[in-house]
């Protein structure tokens, strides 16, 4: 039912509101002369909204429909999406986490390294009389390098979370945790107790901050998530999207510090 009690002005209607999947939004109309219901698009635009107008021949009844990315009359509530993605890297082969060259020691890294960067056609490293003799497992990874095989492919885990909210969303993007690197607890944990609040089925079954599988000359290296600075960009819409990765991979705490475990 439409509101008009005969005097001269611009009529608020009874709202319409609910959510979306993109969102919340709220949506109003004014009804009047088209003189008093254009004084209410500096508001709704102040909002954060879109409007329209409708007129009429006459000038009188008059519409103004306008909408906003939002339930105004509440606290607004961001829209959450969680992905977990894999993307590629190379890694240098002298320092992946794999068995053949875990089991190598320092000095045989230091043979293949130096043979590799600075070859000597007169130094043979798989020469057996050498001062350090290389391990037949060694020898297979020299040759591999020897002939390009520099790095190995890996496949590693992000973690996004994208906070869609409305273009007046006042809440700013937060840097707690910034390059910081959070166990899988923390990345579960509640916002309010010091965690990221991302839901615990997309982590669970990996590793979490137990030592990775590593040679006795490796230093220690721990399975962990590395906080980005986040992505701020205006969407469609009147709405800004807040985008923040959490990349999974091995960290040593001497460089990156301490994890964060709440």
């Amino acid at each position: 039912m439409s509101i008009n009690n005969g005097k001269i002005g611009a009529w608020l209607q009874p709202p319409k509101y609910g959510t979306t999947e993109t969102g919340s939004f709220t949506e109003y109309e004014w009804r009047g002369s088209l003189a008093t219901i254009r004084a209410y698009t500096n508001f709704v635009a102040a909002a954060g909204g879109f409007w329209e107008i409708e007129e009429t021949p006459t000038g009188t009844n008059c519409k103004l429909r306008a909408r906003f990315p939002r339930n105004i009359n509440n606290t607004e509530v961001p829209v959450n999406t969680w992905e977990l993605i894999s993307t590629d890297a190379e890694k240098d082969l002298l320092l992946s986490d794999i068995a053949a060259v875990t089991a190598l020691t320092d000095a045989e890294r230091r043979v293949i390294r130096e043979a590799i960067a600075n070859p000597d056609p007169a130094v043979d490293p798989t020469d057996p009389s050498a001062d350090i003799v290389l391990s037949s497992t060694a020898i297979i990874v020299y040759r591999l390098m020897l002939n390009g095989e520099r790095s190995n492919p890996v496949s590693v885990p992000t973690l996004r979370h994208t906070q869609t909210t409305s273009n007046v969303w006042t809440v700013k993007w937060s840097q707690t945790n910034v390059n910081r690197v959070l166990t899988n607890k923390t990345m579960g944990t509640a916002v309010a107790a010091g965690g990221e609040g991302a839901p615990t089925n997309l982590v669970f079954n990996l590793p979490d901050v137990d030592p990775a599988p590593q040679g006795p000359t490796f230093p220690t290296l721990k399975y962990g998530w590395k906080k980005k600075f986040p992505i701020v960009r205006y969407a469609y819409g009147q709405r800004i999207q807040i985008e923040q990765e959490y990349t999974y991979g091995l960290w040593c705490p001497t460089l990156v510090g301490a994890f964060i475990d709440v």
